[in-house]
């Protein structure tokens, strides 16, 4: 579903307003949104060299160390076989975090990401016809190689009982 310009802004507000309620400083940046998923960072005004523009509290930020420590996280660290990337448990600790929906302190912030990464035009999305077109390049084979790492973690970590329960628990819902 699309969110219209209107609810970005009321969710872009309530970021904001959470950010600076936990000690977050950004006086010359604004978030913008382009297209129907977009989002960005931009500068409202002049920035000098050597200006801090945006602090954001470690409180505020989702870390690798997190996805380690949390129930699926220790489970996936346990019973693994092979090692276990970074982007890994902090996918982990995002998706942990995302079933909490508004209970999550950092709900906020989830409530502006995009809805549909397809429509993002990220590349694990893209279709032959796209990767036709940049057949013979580096992007496509580092694309490739981003793609088949994913799906050899996810061999890796589906095989973790606490795994299996989460993506049994989503498909019956």
């Amino acid at each position: 579903m699309a969110v219209t310009d209107n609810d970005f802004a009321k969710r872009v507000d309530e970021l904001i307003s959470w950010l600076r309620k936990n000690g977050a400083k950004f006086p010359k940046v604004t978030l913008s949104r382009y297209a129907d998923e977009g989002r960005d960072l931009r500068a409202s005004e002049p920035i000098k060299a050597d200006e801090e523009i945006l602090y954001i509290p470690r409180k505020c930020i989702i870390e690798v160390q997190q996805g380690k420590e949390c129930k699926i996280g220790r489970a996936v660290k346990a019973e693994a076989k092979g090692w276990v990337s970074g982007h890994t448990y902090l996918a982990i600790r995002m998706l942990t975090e995302r079933d909490l929906g508004d209970k999550s302190f950092f709900a906020p912030w989830f409530g502006v990401l995009p809805s549909n990464y397809q429509k993002q035009g990220m590349p694990q999305y893209w279709t032959d016809e796209q990767k036709a077109e940049i057949a013979y390049t580096k992007t496509l084979a580092k694309t490739n190689a981003v793609v088949a790492a994913i799906k050899e973690m996810w061999e890796r970590i589906s095989q973790v009982k606490a795994v299996q329960q989460v993506v049994y628990y989503r498909q019956i819902i």
